[in-house]
């Protein structure tokens, strides 16, 4: 069977090797999970580094306190999907 393989694999495929550091994915993923849990946290902490990090500041001309809850939804979408890439 071309297809049949344990697991869903093509017959006679290696099993898939646990995550080592030196695949760029994996060092892209992880920037991903900290550059997202650094936007959940400007939503909560304000610093000159927080606020240097602020991505609703790069796309809305006059943003505000009211635009900083974007930073908590930008962050939970970057970290949670290069969270997903990472350790699925």
């Amino acid at each position: 069977m071309p297809w049949g393989g344990p697991r869903g694999r093509p017959a006679g495929a290696k099993p898939t090797e646990p995550h080592d550091l030196n695949k760029p994915d994996v060092l892209i993923n992880t920037i991903g999970l900290a550059y997202g849990l650094l936007l959940i946290a400007t939503a909560f902490v304000r610093s000159a580094f927080t606020e240097a990090m602020r991505i609703d500041a790069l796309f809305i001309k006059d943003c505000t306190e009211r635009t900083r809850p974007l930073n908590l939804l930008a962050g939970l979408l970057v970290s949670g999907y290069a969270g997903y890439s990472l350790f699925f």
